[in-house]
């Protein structure tokens, strides 16, 4: 249970990561 739950956690972390750079790449900013 724990285990999934911190699986989950930085599934989210990773998933919002990538969307922020992506982000960043069509803003140009980066």
């Amino acid at each position: 249970m724990t285990t999934l739950l911190l699986l989950g956690y930085v599934a989210v972390i990773v998933i919002s990561y990538k969307g922020a750079v992506i982000a960043l790449d069509k803003s140009g900013l980066l």
